[in-house]
């Protein structure tokens, strides 16, 4: 999951926190759910817990990017 303003064009949804949100999508193994950093602050403010994945570095970005995973109630 990414959080950002995408742009809408012909009704398609287009934007860096779109590629960004694919690449997460990409880059999680089976039943996990990886989170930018701006999907952390914003959960953590809701009472989500999250735990430092690692930095990846996303096709189409040209710098590494904090990753974490939400984690479930009993995680």
């Amino acid at each position: 999951m990414a959080a950002g303003e995408p742009v809408d064009h012909n009704d398609d949804l287009l934007g860096s926190s779109i590629n960004l949100a694919s690449r997460l999508c990409d880059a999680a193994d089976p039943e996990r759910i990886l989170v930018s950093d701006l999907v952390r602050d914003l959960g953590s403010e809701q009472g989500f817990t999250f735990h430092d994945v690692d930095r990846l570095t996303p096709k189409g970005f040209p710098d590494p990017i904090a990753v974490f995973e939400l984690l479930t109630s009993g995680g």
